[in-house]
């Protein structure tokens, strides 16, 4: 029996092979056994970061599929040279922009845009897959010459404040245990806008008029200043 990391014979990096139960674990173990005879073939996979696909044969051909570890044979009849194949367990990454809180179904990029450090261009949607060991950061862009600011990272898609992961543009992602979306939530600019009566030189004298302003459609009138 031999271990199969990542496509490479005889690394255990993934997990070991074994032997009937009192046999030593290791990246390539054998037994001679008499025809007729019984044997337990074991593949010990370091579920942490690697998952075990099954065993298979020189020409890479499925034998036993991933959901037997053990595999018990009673009556031998034939020479047995097998792999316990693992690859490291490889998690999606995804990233929507979401103006004013909302993303829609495929992202919303009035506000700005986002990517992943990997890539060169960016969009209202974005993705990558990362292995359990590696590391990718998303970026959000923001379009700040159209009026908008960036509010922060959230891990659901409306963008619920308790649900803020980082207010840095950036945000890298390691140690990748499972698939995970964030979404960039862009808003708009909001400025202070102040009117002052000032009647014959003397500020906030309304002796000569009122103020009012207009914004988003609500009028709010005074008699001497109002912000």
């Amino acid at each position: 029996l031999t271990a199969k990391t990542d496509g490479v014979a005889g690394n255990a990096s993934g997990g070991q092979v074994q032997i009937n139960d009192d046999g030593t674990p290791g990246a390539k173990v054998s037994l001679h056994v008499l025809k007729g005879g019984s044997v337990k073939l074991i593949a010990l996979p370091n579920t942490e970061d690697y998952e075990f696909m099954g065993w298979y044969d020189s020409e890479s051909r499925l034998v036993y599929n991933n959901t037997l570890t053990t595999v018990e044979i009673t009556n031998l009849q034939k020479p047995i040279n097998l792999y316990a194949v693992y690859n490291v367990k490889k998690f999606v990454l995804k990233a929507y922009a979401a103006t004013n809180g909302n993303p829609g179904e495929s992202g919303n990029a009035t506000g700005g845009t986002v990517k992943f450090d990997s890539q060169t261009s960016s969009g209202a949607y974005a993705t990558v897959t990362v292995d359990y060991t590696g590391t990718a950061t998303f970026v959000a862009i923001v379009k700040d010459t159209d009026g908008y600011e960036f509010a922060g990272w959230y891990s659901d898609a409306a963008c619920s404040t308790s649900k803020r992961v980082t207010t840095e543009l950036t945000y890298t992602a390691d140690k990748n245990t499972e698939h995970k979306t964030l979404y960039a939530k862009f808003v708009l600019k909001k400025y202070n806008a102040s009117a002052v009566a000032v009647t014959n030189g003397t500020e906030g004298s309304a002796t000569g008029g009122t103020v009012q302003i207009t914004a988003d459609g609500v009028t709010t009138a005074a008699d001497k200043s109002v912000t």
